[in-house]
Formats: structure tokens, sequence, C-alpha cells
């Protein structure tokens, strides 16, 4: 298993085209819940742990003291009673409940990369992507716009320039939203040069209770999402983290090993032989199973994920464990 260490595509860059691997919502259980108040978290885990394989662990725990201003994440090491250790990550919002900055750092406390969202009146307009401390170097700015749909329908359309972030290749793509999801992700080829960079385009189907159940790509592996009858999923502490316009920030962000690290650890990689498949933890309720959606010759593989799911007397989850053709491949605990 690849966990999604802070990548959502593989991206190559080659002296020749070619196609590279690339790849909100409501609390399931809760009543179109609106705008997160963030001094009031509505039941997010205190800590999670998860193991990959046997071979890899993590313990993390949140402090949701600082709130309504800030969120802090912590490595746990287990053998001692503190479980804020050392800081993993740092989400900090404004006065309107909207995130403006999310840092990461290392274990000796040292920042590993630093986001800034620059805003007009709580409007995002531009991100700015840091190596190191605050003072580092610039990776990239992107510069983000919204329109309005000129059909009847509400759509709304938002326009995300990256410029040359992407190894001096320029990229530009589009989102397209209804009710705040994800309906279709426009990419393609770009190129600069004889250098060449492919992102595919995807298409989001939904269910009666705005569950995520296709996610369709022009290349390479979709997937379909099955999910429990009961259970709450981890939706509160998406939007939590992400303050109130998380569902626009995750997708500008989801293209970069540098960027992609807004949801980690939450957000990971389901790969088995030819097949990986991106997936958000819980998003829309507790998943049973993930499947991989066949995209051409080259990607006919089918491999199934299954979930198996514990909940507390408050049908919130506790336990996670993943299967893959009956072997386990990773499992997750969540305390509240």
């Amino acid at each position: 298993m690849r966990m999604r260490n802070h990548i959502a595509f593989v991206i190559t860059i080659v002296s020749l085209p070619a196609l590279i691997l690339s790849c909100k919502k409501n609390d399931y259980g809760r009543v179109n819940p609106g705008p997160l108040d963030l001094s009031k978290p509505a039941d997010p885990p205190q800590s999670l742990s998860y193991s990959v394989n046997n071979n890899e662990d993590l313990n993390l725990s949140f402090n949701y003291s600082e709130l309504p201003g800030k969120v802090s994440v912590y490595y746990d090491d287990t053998t001692t009673e503190n479980k804020f250790d050392h800081l993993f990550a740092s989400y900090t919002f404004n006065a309107g409940g909207y995130l403006v900055e999310n840092a990461f750092y290392n274990i000796t406390g040292d920042m590993k990369s630093n986001i800034t969202i620059q805003r007009e009146n709580n409007i995002i307009k531009s991100i700015v992507v840091k190596e190191g401390e605050p003072g580092g170097n610039v990776k990239g700015t992107f510069q983000v716009s919204f329109a309005d749909s000129t059909g009847a329908t509400d759509y709304k359309l938002m326009h995300v320039d990256y410029g040359n972030y992407f190894e001096n290749i320029p990229v530009i793509m589009d989102f397209v939203y209804h009710n705040n999801d994800i309906k279709r992700s426009s990419a393609g080829i770009y190129m600069s040069g004889n250098n060449t960079i492919f992102f595919p385009s995807f298409t989001y189907e939904y269910d009666n209770m705005k569950r995520l159940t296709t996610k369709e790509s022009d290349i390479y592996y979709g997937a379909n999402f099955m999910y429990d009858e009961s259970g709450k999923g981890l939706d509160s502490l998406f939007r939590l983290l992400g303050g109130k316009d998380w569902y626009y920030l995750e997708n500008i962000l989801n293209y970069d090993e540098n960027t992609s690290i807004f949801f980690y650890p939450l957000y990971i990689t389901l790969s088995k032989g030819n097949v990986e498949i991106d997936v958000y933890m819980h998003r829309y309720g507790a998943l049973s199973d993930v499947s991989s959606v066949p995209g051409g010759a080259d990607y006919n593989d089918i491999e199934i994920f299954n979930f198996q799911n514990s909940f507390d007397a408050g049908y919130k989850l506790t336990k996670t464990t993943i299967f893959n053709g009956g072997e386990e491949y990773a499992s997750y605990q969540f305390k509240y």
C-alpha cells in the first residue's frame, strides 16, 4: 500500500509526450449542516492512529483549544503521557472562519511547507506555496477566479492558473461545482518546449444522500464508492481543518506533494498491482467498498477494497480495517 504521503498525482516530466497517472460536503447523519461553526467542533476525533501493512505507524492528536483561530495537530509519542509531543501541522483561520494558512512540520519542529491563502472579502484570490519557514523560497503562486454559470442551474465555475509551478510548465485547470459539490474537473496535456505533463479530467456522481458514488476519469482509473448504512463519517474534521470554503481548497491543492498535504493522512492511495485509487477516508459516510473503474485497454484491472468499520454508541467511527482480497491492507483508529 502506498499511503498518500502528500501526493495525489504522480507527475513526471519527460522529453516526449507521455500520459501520467493522476488522479463536499454534508456530515452523514446530519441534516443540511451548513457552514461549520469553528468555535464549536462537531464531534471531530481527538486523535487518530493508523498502521499500514504492519510496517508504518503514525499517531496524531488534535488540539482544538485554540479555536476559533487555529487548530494544531501533533505527533503523539505513545511512550509518554503527553499526547502533544511534536507539532505536525497547523491550520490558521481569519475572523470569518476561512483558512488563511496551512503549515506542516518535520519531527524536529522545522517547518517543511507553508501555504497561505490570499483573499478579498473572504473569496480566494491566490495561494502562495513556500518551502521551509514562512520567509523561505516561494515555490509557486496560484491565481484563482470564480464565475457563475450563465444557465438556469446554479453552477459555480472555478478557474485556477498554476503558472509555471510544475517544473516550469504552464498549467491551467477548471472546476465545476453545484451546491458546493465538485461535479467536474477539466485538465489535459500541458507543454513547454519538449516537456509535457498530463493531468486527467474527472466527472463526479452522487446519490440522493449527497454521497459520492462514482469518480470517472478520461484516462487511467476512476472509482466506485459504497457505504455502510449506519455510522458517521469524518466530514466534521475535514470541514473544521479546511474552514468554510474547504471544498474549493481541497481540489486546488490536490496536484503536487508540496500542496496536497491539506488533509493528510485522511487522504490515502489504495494500490494493488497496476491499480491506484485516491480516496478520502469516510468523507461522505462510512465506506464499505471502493472499487476501481477501468479507464481503457491499458487500465483494465478491477480491484476491490473492503472497509470493516466499528462505531461507538453515538454512531461515530472508532476503527476501520481495510482489506483487499481477504488480506488486511491497513487499519485506522479514532478516539473522541
